[in-house]
């Protein structure tokens, strides 16, 4: 493949994936208006690609067409149906005109759209997986997705008309679901696509080779030569693998720290708490000891698996205790309230001893690059402060009754928890892609191994 090309690919995918991502992820943010922009925006890079060879779908017009259309009817014209069925709700209240006839014309209007928007879907998602362009199995991602989230925005559509016109919150707990299952795809179409991007950058043929064509030996690679021994190969798959999971765990609990899935949590079991401290298990222990990012040595082990477990149990038991001195009315007269302060400057300098041993001891393992190692100490001890920080707004709101400036804040922190653990997870699973295309097999080598 082409120098020029290669670059313009990884670019689109570049581009096109991270605004697909931040898309999905601003949809429960204040700034959630610019998240359709976004989807579109994504779809247009997509579709036409940064320069010659960049288009994920080809150079047939139809294909682009179809891809920017689709995006275009999910993100604006199934909302726009939601708001008009709302606009309907108070003409029909006003007894302007019959509900029987907007929900007539309302549903001649998805059903037509339901059509156009799954043909559209197909010869989209046809084209991308048949263009050659995305390697497989990735290519055919698109399709399912691209007609998962035409069906999803329609039958949200439906949902609100409905429940419009009947003046009932009808179906809300599907309504969600289909709302997760839109955001979901949304954001896994755009991880992936920024992993194929990051793949495409190191795999580019303008790149260093990873192997020099004098490593070659009709009996393997002569002694001295960069190529990766076996078991240093097995070793980088675990840890992608590991690397991969521990990131994906990451996302999942930050976005269960949202309050719309607080249901979701509840009923499944999994709270974010879980997720974090399962996603610490395996950076820290890892399957085997090369993939550890600490290479298991015991005071970093143990600091990152302590201050995971620190963050997801500590707080909510500190939280009672606050509403219990509050109820007891012995607020500012009871020792008790001495003892909870003692205990969340314990919570944090615990927290913040444990991010700094953690830290050094990535560093000083030399399994991630160094700049990981401080990466890691601003996560963790900034997620101990804000954990702090969010204690401090709630007890402030319990002391002072209806507080809107400590729920402010305590919503404010709530994000900021929210978006450090998706985006730190997007780094890490974008880091593992990249360590997959650098893990070099002997077996896939035949020039070097026979």
């Amino acid at each position: 493949m082409d120098a020029e090309i290669a670059r313009f690919r990884w670019r689109t995918w570049a581009i096109g994936g991270g605004l697909l991502t931040v898309a999905g992820l601003l949809i429960f943010s204040p700034l959630s208006w610019l998240a359709p922009l976004l989807a579109v925006a994504s779809a247009v890079v997509f579709a036409v690609g940064i320069g010659r060879g960049g288009s994920v779908v080809g150079t047939t017009p139809l294909g682009r067409v179809a891809l920017i259309t689709v995006a275009v009817l999910i993100a604006f014209v199934a909302p726009g149906l939601e708001q008009l069925a709302v606009a309907s709700m108070f003409l029909s209240y006003r007894g302007n005109i019959h509900p029987e006839v907007i929900l007539v014309v309302s549903g001649v209007l998805l059903l037509l759209l339901a059509i156009i928007g799954i043909a559209l879907a197909s010869i989209a998602g046809v084209r991308i997986g048949r263009a050659g362009v995305v390697p497989r199995p990735w290519a055919w991602l698109p399709l399912p997705l691209l007609l998962g989230g035409v069906v999803a925005s329609l039958l949200k559509a439906a949902i609100t008309s409905v429940s419009a016109l009947s003046w009932m919150a009808a179906f809300s707990q599907e309504y969600a679901v289909l709302s997760m299952v839109q955001i979901g795809g949304t954001v896994m179409l755009g991880l992936v696509a920024l992993g194929l991007g990051a793949r495409e950058y190191f795999r580019a043929p303008d790149a260093a080779p990873r192997v020099p064509a004098e490593a070659a030996h009709p009996h393997g690679a002569r002694p001295g030569t960069p190529l990766m021994a076996r078991s240093e190969v097995a070793t980088a798959r675990f840890r992608w693998i590991a690397w991969a999971i521990g990131g994906a765990l990451l996302i999942i609990s930050g976005l269960l720290l949202l309050p719309q899935l607080d249901d979701v949590s509840r009923e499944a079991g999994l709270g974010p708490g879980i997720l974090s401290v399962v996603a610490a298990a395996v950076f820290a222990i890892g399957p085997t000891h090369g993939a550890s990012i600490t290479r298991r040595r015991p005071a970093g082990t143990v600091a990152i698996l302590v201050c995971a477990v620190l963050l997801a149990a500590a707080p909510a038991p500190i939280e009672r205790a606050l509403g219990d001195l509050m109820f007891a009315g012995l607020f500012g007269t009871d020792p008790g309230v001495a003892t909870i302060k003692s205990i969340i400057i314990g919570f944090v300098a615990v927290g913040l001893l444990t991010a700094l041993v953690a830290a050094v001891s990535v560093g000083r393992a030399g399994v991630l690059p160094r700049l990981w190692a401080w990466v890691l100490l601003v996560f963790m001890s900034g997620s101990v402060l804000i954990a702090a920080a969010k204690i401090v707004a709630v007890g402030a709101g319990l002391y002072i009754w209806d507080s809107p400036f400590s729920a402010e804040w305590s919503e404010l922190f709530g994000d900021i928890q929210v978006a450090g653990a998706v985006i730190v997870g997007i780094a890490v699973v974008v880091f593992s892609v990249v360590e997959r295309s650098r893990a070099v097999a002997p077996a896939s080598e035949p020039s070097l191994v026979h």
